[in-house]
Protein backbone atom coordinates (compact mmCIF):
# COMPACT_ATOMS: atom_id res chain seq x y z
CA UNK A 1 0.00 0.00 0.00
CA UNK A 2 1.40 3.43 -0.76
CA UNK A 3 0.17 6.61 -0.03
CA UNK A 4 0.88 9.63 -2.25
CA UNK A 5 -0.61 12.99 -1.44
CA UNK A 6 -3.17 13.96 -4.42
CA UNK A 7 -2.24 17.10 -5.44
CA UNK A 8 1.79 16.30 -5.31
CA UNK A 9 1.07 13.25 -7.63
CA UNK A 10 -1.74 14.52 -9.65
CA UNK A 11 0.03 13.29 -12.99
CA UNK A 12 -0.12 9.68 -11.69
CA UNK A 13 -3.76 10.01 -12.24
CA UNK A 14 -3.79 11.65 -14.81
CA UNK A 15 -1.73 9.92 -17.10
CA UNK A 16 -2.74 6.39 -15.23
CA UNK A 17 0.86 5.81 -13.96
CA UNK A 18 -0.22 3.61 -11.02
CA UNK A 19 2.25 0.78 -12.49
CA UNK A 20 5.52 2.45 -12.90
CA UNK A 21 7.78 2.58 -10.17
CA UNK A 22 8.37 5.23 -7.65
CA UNK A 23 11.43 6.74 -10.04
CA UNK A 24 9.30 7.57 -12.89
CA UNK A 25 6.55 8.41 -10.46
CA UNK A 26 8.60 11.32 -8.94
CA UNK A 27 10.06 12.38 -12.08
CA UNK A 28 7.07 12.57 -14.15
CA UNK A 29 5.63 15.09 -10.79
CA UNK A 30 8.38 16.88 -10.47
CA UNK A 31 9.91 15.77 -6.97
CA UNK A 32 13.34 15.53 -6.32
CA UNK A 33 13.46 12.72 -4.04
CA UNK A 34 16.19 13.12 -1.14
CA UNK A 35 16.05 10.33 1.75
CA UNK A 36 14.03 7.40 2.79
CA UNK A 37 13.66 5.70 6.16
CA UNK A 38 12.90 2.03 6.74
CA UNK A 39 11.29 0.49 9.80
CA UNK A 40 10.43 -2.72 10.68
CA UNK A 41 8.22 -3.90 13.33
CA UNK A 42 6.45 -7.57 14.02
CA UNK A 43 2.89 -7.36 14.52
CA UNK A 44 -0.31 -9.20 14.67
CA UNK A 45 -2.11 -9.65 11.49
CA UNK A 46 -4.90 -7.48 11.11
CA UNK A 47 -8.06 -9.02 9.09
CA UNK A 48 -7.76 -7.54 5.84
CA UNK A 49 -3.83 -8.30 5.21
CA UNK A 50 -4.94 -11.59 6.53
CA UNK A 51 -7.75 -12.20 3.92
CA UNK A 52 -4.96 -11.05 1.03
CA UNK A 53 -1.65 -13.11 2.37
CA UNK A 54 -4.39 -16.05 3.02
CA UNK A 55 -3.24 -16.02 6.56
CA UNK A 56 -5.15 -16.28 9.60
CA UNK A 57 -6.05 -12.77 11.40
CA UNK A 58 -3.62 -12.38 14.95
CA UNK A 59 -0.91 -14.56 13.27
CA UNK A 60 2.57 -12.61 13.60
CA UNK A 61 4.09 -11.11 10.45
CA UNK A 62 6.70 -8.14 9.37
CA UNK A 63 5.10 -4.64 8.77
CA UNK A 64 7.71 -2.20 7.37
CA UNK A 65 6.94 1.42 6.69
CA UNK A 66 8.79 3.04 4.04
CA UNK A 67 8.54 6.71 4.36
CA UNK A 68 10.35 8.68 1.24
CA UNK A 69 11.54 12.56 2.05
CA UNK A 70 12.56 15.11 -0.98
CA UNK A 71 15.27 17.34 -0.60
CA UNK A 72 13.64 20.08 1.18
CA UNK A 73 12.59 16.88 3.73
CA UNK A 74 9.63 17.35 3.01
CA UNK A 75 7.65 13.86 3.27
CA UNK A 76 6.24 12.89 -0.05
CA UNK A 77 5.35 9.59 0.00
CA UNK A 78 4.65 6.78 2.57
CA UNK A 79 5.04 2.77 1.87
CA UNK A 80 3.10 0.03 3.77
CA UNK A 81 4.36 -3.25 2.90
CA UNK A 82 3.58 -6.55 5.27
CA UNK A 83 5.44 -10.45 4.87
CA UNK A 84 5.18 -13.63 6.61
CA UNK A 85 8.46 -13.86 7.64
CA UNK A 86 9.59 -15.47 4.44
CA UNK A 87 12.83 -14.03 2.76
CA UNK A 88 12.17 -11.43 0.52
CA UNK A 89 13.51 -7.69 -1.14
CA UNK A 90 12.29 -4.57 -1.31
CA UNK A 91 13.82 -2.56 -3.98
CA UNK A 92 13.74 1.42 -3.81
CA UNK A 93 14.15 3.21 -7.17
Amino acid sequence: MVYLPELQYLPVLENHMEEENFSKISEACGIKVGKSFISSEPVLCPPDVGELLKIPAGAPILNFQIEIYDTREKPTACEILYTRGKSGKVQLT
